[in-house]
């Protein structure tokens, strides 16, 4: 069963997206369990993944400044 835990002075908006975050994936399975695919149909699909997955590389290996910065390298804000 899926479920979140609410943390200390956590805002009820960022629980639900947790929540929705978690549970999202289990209906995509789901979806996929309930329908045939054909073999065909699942190799077309993983192919096309590879290539989305590939032309992202080379648009952020191109365009380094669109990527995101994580929360450690963020100089932008300081913490007090």
């Amino acid at each position: 069963m899926n479920g979140i835990i609410l943390k200390n002075n956590e805002n009820i908006e960022k629980a639900l997206k947790r929540f929705s975050r978690k549970t999202d994936s289990v209906l995509t399975e789901f979806k996929k369990i309930r329908t045939f695919e054909k073999p065909c149909e699942v190799k077309r699909r993983k192919k096309n993944a590879v290539i989305r997955k590939m032309e992202r590389e080379d648009f952020f290996k191109k365009n380094p400044q669109l990527l995101r910065k994580k929360k450690d390298e963020d100089t932008d804000r300081q913490r007090y």
